[in-house]
C-alpha cells in the first residue's frame, strides 16, 4: 500500500500514511515545485533499493528442506479456476502452450540466474513453451549466441508445430522422439555432450520415478529439476473448466497420475542423503507460497 502511494504523495505524506492509520490521501496539485517532484522520485527508488536488499538477505534461507514445508499453497482454489482457463492464452507466435503467467516468468528467470546450459522437457508437446522459454532467454542475455540448448523429449512429434521447427535451429532446440521409461538410458548419452548446469522439466507424467531416479544418477551440484502438474488445486480447477463429463472422467485418470508425482518428488528427497536435495524456495515461491503448478516441486542438488 505504501508503495503503491508513493506515486502521488510527498515523502512527508508517505511518512504520514505508515503511521497514521485515519490519514485521508490528497493527489499532488499543479502548483508541486519540480523539488518535490524529484523528492518523490528518490523516495521511491530507496523504496526500491530497500526492498531488494531485503530480498537479498531472505535468500538465507532460500533452499529448503521438503519435510519442513507444508503441502499448500497461497492461492485460493477460485484463482485457480481462472489461471487455468487463462492457459488457453499462453502462446509463442500463435502456437499454443499449457503454461500459466508464473511458469511464463519463472523459467527464464531460473534459466538465466542459475546459468543454466541444458534444458531438456519431456513432454513439450507442440513445442510452443520450449520455443518460448528459449526465446525469452535468448533475448535477456548479453551474448545471444552462449544461449543454452534445448532438447524436447516426446513419445511422438507429430504434434510439434511446423513454426517450433521452423525456428529450431536458431534457438539451440532439439526435438527428439523418446521415452520416459528409459531416462536412465538417455541422460547417459547427453551426459557426454550436453554440459551443465541441467535443467530437467518433467511434464509428461508418466513414468515420472524414471526421470527423477536419472537425474538421481546423473545430476551434479547445481542441476535442477521441476516436476509440474502436481498441484492438487490445480489439477481440480482444470478439471472443473472441462466442457463435459465425458472429458473430465478422460483427464480425472492422468490427473490421479499427476498427484502420485508429490510423493514421488518427496521420496527423492528424503531417500537422498540429507540436504542434497533442497526446494529452492527463491522459484517455488516467486509469487507466494507453492503458487505454482507444482508443489514443493522445484529441486536443485546442492552437493
Amino acid at each position: 500500500h505504501l508503495f503503491r502511494q508513493q506515486r502521488f504523495h510527498s515523502p512527508q505524506a508517505a511518512k504520514q500514511i505508515a503511521t497514521d492509520s485515519n490519514y485521508e490521501p490528497t493527489m499532488a496539485t499543479s502548483s508541486d515545485s519540480t523539488t518535490t517532484h524529484k523528492d518523490n522520485a528518490e523516495y521511491a527508488a530507496d523504496s526500491l533499493h530497500g526492498f531488494r536488499d531485503n530480498i537479498k538477505k531472505g535468500e538465507e534461507g532460500r533452499f529448503q528442506d521438503i519435510r519442513l514445508r507444508m503441502d499448500t499453497t497461497d492461492l485460493g482454489r477460485a484463482a485457480w479456476h481462472g489461471l487455468a482457463a487463462s492457459q488457453a492464452h499462453s502462446n509463442w507466435k500463435g502456437v499454443g502452450f499449457q503454461k500459466t503467467c508464473f511458469e511464463m516468468v519463472m523459467y527464464p528467470e531460473l534459466i538465466k540466474n542459475e546459468n543454466i546450459k541444458t534444458v531438456i522437457e519431456y513432454g513439450p508437446f507442440t513445442g510452443g513453451a520450449i520455443c518460448y522459454m528459449a526465446e525469452q532467454v535468448k533475448m535477456g542475455m548479453d551474448d545471444p549466441s552462449q544461449s543454452p540448448k534445448f532438447i524436447g523429449i516426446d513419445l511422438v512429434l507429430k504434434h510439434i508445430d511446423p513454426k517450433c521447427r521452423d525456428h529450431a535451429e536458431r534457438l539451440n532446440i532439439e526435438f527428439q522422439q523418446g521415452n520416459t521409461a528409459d531416462a536412465m538410458e538417455l541422460f547417459a548419452k547427453l551426459k557426454e555432450t550436453c554440459p551443465k548446469p541441467w535443467l530437467i522439466v518433467e511434464d509428461a507424467h508418466y513414468n515420472c520415478k524414471n526421470v527423477l531416479e536419472a537425474f538421481d544418477a546423473f545430476s551434479e551440484k547445481g542441476d535442477y529439476v521441476i516436476v509440474e502438474d502436481c498441484n492438487s488445486d490445480y489439477l481440480q480447477a482444470f478439471i472443473d473448466h472441462l466442457p463435459n463429463d465425458e472429458e473430465r472422467w478422460n483427464y480425472e485418470q492422468e490427473n490421479e497420475v499427476c498427484r502420485q508425482k508429490s510423493d514421488l518428488v518427496r521420496d527423492l528427497c528424503i531417500r537422498s542423503p540429507k540436504g542434497r536435495y533442497l526446494v529452492d524456495s527463491k522459484y517455488q515461491d516467486m509469487f507466494g507460497f507453492n503458487v505454482h503448478k507444482g508443489r514443493n516441486s522445484i529441486l536443485r542438488r546442492m552437493d
